[in-house]
């Protein structure tokens, strides 16, 4: 190890039943330095993060910091050799406050063995002096927003005097202004001699945050670049093994199928009011919006998840009240959630339970479940969607995020929806993947379905869709059609910069 040397990992290996998700993995992270790891879903990125923070044990192989091997058999072993963790999914208690939650493991007590709650929420508030922020160490956390939520995970790893923080996709759910913050607040960390491992799918992030750039592929280390030095195709090409172009765009002919779906004036009060749109047979709509807009809610309305407060639904020229999620089955619509892993499947189930939660009618004539049936069907997505996977039989839990999100599609597909509402459906999910679901969705429209997509990632919006409907705070300022779409427009209509001169469809 070099003197810059902080953290090496040396000849790395760990398997799980049926998938090899390291082999013989090799690399190093230097002190004080911005490091992102990046690799498409399945590469061994989350594995890696579990066994340097303790979770799980490598099978072979070395970790070193500063030069001393250290041998985890527990999180608490890694938090004290100064290594912090912050998941995607946060893991903070709402009604508890920010000093509770940062100190809520291993708390300041008094001579007695009580929390010492003054001397609680001064160390918090030296911890919060360093970031500059608008709420103190009493602020009950389920208050605050997620940006603000994020930082307090991050303070609650610095509160263990780590040296090395992970950060997993931790721009996930934050909005553009959150993001950029939260950047502002990594440099500064950065600064002061934190060693930060930066892990995402979104490449303009890691080119705006990082110092250099780790590829994984297939569970092997591929190679590391000085970010400043490359570029994103040539990071796209390691994480892939192949070229992918994204510039190419996936719009229909221009002709629109007939009408399957016409809102009209649909109103849910407190999050959305007089939304009016149709989806048409052969085409993919998009709603595009910023954060709290009100794209997710239009779309629970819809599929009977929330009640409308007023407004019409009207499904092939026929008005429809939807008041459930199996209503809406029944109508041949299908909603996949953004949150996959907490409402679209069950993670300690297998891929065939999982199928069976949404087709059970499908398979189970007379009454009597067919599993020979549920057998052929799941085999035949699990083939279309080419999911990676050792048997139907593999807990989903044990599946890369790409091949949930593959599994979550599968399943509702195989209910053969009418309309396919997708709600951010690459959302955690590489570059190779994201491409694939673009032309799945692409073709399912090209074979006559209707699609509706939700989405905050505007790259996409403008890659795949005939159409895009821009939403601003409960809103729908307008429509644009894709001959006429592009970053600044869209931008400025989610932004409130300009107005529209197309409120209404095109009829």
């Amino acid at each position: 190890m070099n003197n810059d040397g902080l953290l090496s990992i040396e000849g790395i290996s760990k398997s799980f039943p049926g998938v090899q998700a390291l082999s013989d993995l090799s690399m190093e992270i230097r002190r004080g330095e911005i490091l992102a790891l990046v690799g498409e879903n399945g590469a061994g990125k989350s594995t890696l993060i579990k066994i340097l923070s303790g979770v799980y044990r490598p099978d072979s192989g070395r970790i070193r910091i500063n030069g001393q091997e250290v041998r985890f058999q527990n999180p608490l072993q890694a938090v004290e050799a100064g290594i912090g963790v912050v998941y995607q999914e946060l893991s903070l208690v709402p009604n508890l406050s920010v000093a509770e939650n940062t100190f809520g493991g291993r708390p300041p007590t008094n001579g007695i063995g009580l929390m010492n709650m003054p001397e609680l929420q001064r160390k918090t508030a030296e911890l919060l002096d360093q970031f500059q922020v608008e709420f103190n160490s009493r602020t009950q956390v389920g208050s605050l927003s997620l940006g603000n939520q994020q930082l307090v995970e991050i303070i609650k790893a610095l509160a263990t005097n780590a040296k090395i923080l992970i950060l997993d996709e931790p721009t996930s759910s934050l909005s553009l202004q959150e993001a950029n913050i939260l950047f502002e607040r990594l440099k500064q960390l950065k600064e002061r001699g934190i060693t930060i491992i930066y892990v995402s799918h979104h490449l303009e992030e890691i080119f705006e945050i990082s110092d250099r750039v780790s590829v994984l592929r297939d569970g092997r280390y591929v190679g590391t670049k000085n970010t400043a030095e490359t570029n994103e195709n040539e990071i796209v090409s390691m994480m892939v093994g192949r070229n992918l172009d994204e510039t190419d765009v996936l719009h229909g002919s221009g002709e629109r199928g007939i009408e399957l779906l016409r809102v009209e004036n649909v109103t849910r009060t407190g999050s959305f009011k007089d939304v009016s749109f149709t989806v048409h047979k052969g085409e993919v709509l998009t709603f595009f919006g910023l954060v709290g807009s009100g794209r997710t809610e239009v779309a629970r309305t819809l599929i009977g998840l929330d009640a409308l407060s007023s407004g019409k639904v009207i499904l092939r020229g026929k008005e429809v009240h939807i008041s459930s999620p199996a209503k809406a089955m029944q109508l041949g619509m299908a909603y996949l959630s953004e949150d996959r892993k907490s409402e679209g499947l069950f993670l300690d189930k297998t891929i065939k339970e999982n199928f069976l939660a949404t087709n059970l009618k499908h398979v189970s004539p007379g009454g009597w479940l067919n599993w020979g049936r549920l057998q052929v069907i799941v085999q035949d997505y699990v083939t279309r969607l080419e999911i990676r996977t050792p048997s139907l039989d593999q807990h989903i839990n044990n599946l890369s995020g790409g091949n949930q999100q593959k599994v979550l599609l599968g399943e509702w597909l195989a209910t053969e929806p009418e309309l396919l509402i997708v709600d951010e459906p690459t959302r955690g999910i590489d570059v190779g993947t994201k491409q694939e679901i673009h032309k799945l969705l692409r073709n399912l429209a090209d074979q006559g379905k209707a699609i509706m997509v939700i989405s905050s990632d505007l790259p996409e919006a403008l890659r795949i869709s005939d159409r895009i409907a821009v939403m601003r705070r409960g809103q729908l300022v307008g429509f644009i059609n894709h001959t006429d779409a592009n970053e600044e427009r869209v931008m400025e209509l989610a932004a409130g910069v300009a107005s529209s001169n197309n409120h209404k469809e095109e009829k």
